[in-house]
């Protein structure tokens, strides 16, 4: 689909740190914890959470009280009366939902309303599932792991994900040093364009003060920061 009625005003984004597993955010509800930061986000940028025709909510794992998805979201910013969809599509959720944002303003024309999109996940911490069976021995319940079991086998694919790229990297010749190297640079053009300031205005400190700890950037705890 050909999108010409669409794009993202300048600074109207914000991305909270990505921590590493079992990180600073382990422990957070991703709704709630998402809706802290988009209330200051907005808040920021001077935008009424009541401004947007709709919220678009991308949630790949299960959470407490996700099933109420984009409205308990949209009621959690400020804004009661807005609602939408909540997509979910394993490691393309992210990208689904923009599209599908994409989609429902191109098919109002240029006329249509703004839309909020918000993505919340928690992979660390994720939820053991358990699934009625009353027709096994004894009722005995289906479990599942949503992020291990998951991670670890595709159910149409019958391999994990580690698979699929040992599969690529095979089917390309794609050298272990070859990845270090890349990995390497990667990693040192980031820390060089923090350090110079080129992500200033757009990696700033999050203070959680619904959880337990405030946390910054950087994915650790503020030393000069209390408990909370």
């Amino acid at each position: 689909m050909r999108f010409e009625n669409v794009y993202f005003p300048y600074g109207a984004y914000w991305c909270t740190p990505f921590c590493k597993w079992q990180g600073s955010f382990a422990g957070l509800p991703p709704i709630p914890f998402a809706a802290e930061v988009a209330r200051r986000a907005l808040a920021e940028r001077k935008l009424d959470p009541q401004r947007f025709g709709a919220l678009h909510l991308g949630s790949t794992v299960p959470s407490p009280s996700s099933f109420y998805g984009a409205p308990w979201l949209a009621a959690l910013i400020g804004a009661e009366r807005l609602s939408g969809p909540t997509i979910s599509q394993a490691c393309a959720t992210s990208a689904r939902l923009l599209a599908g944002a994409a989609a429902e303003i191109e098919s109002l024309g240029a006329e249509g309303e703004a839309l909020l999109c918000i993505a919340a996940d928690r992979t660390s911490n994720g939820p053991h599932l358990v699934y009625p069976d009353a027709t096994a021995p004894g009722a005995r319940p289906t479990t599942e792991d949503w992020v291990w079991d998951n991670f670890q086998l595709d159910p149409f694919a019958r391999n994990s994900m580690i698979e699929t790229a040992e599969n690529l990297r095979r089917d390309f010749g794609i050298r272990r040093d070859a990845q270090d190297r890349l990995a390497f640079e990667s990693h040192r053009r980031a820390v060089a364009a923090q350090t110079n300031g080129v992500f200033t205005e757009e990696i700033v400190p999050v203070a959680v003060t619904g959880g337990r700890q405030a946390t910054h950037a950087g994915e650790q705890p503020l030393k000069d920061q209390p408990r909370r």
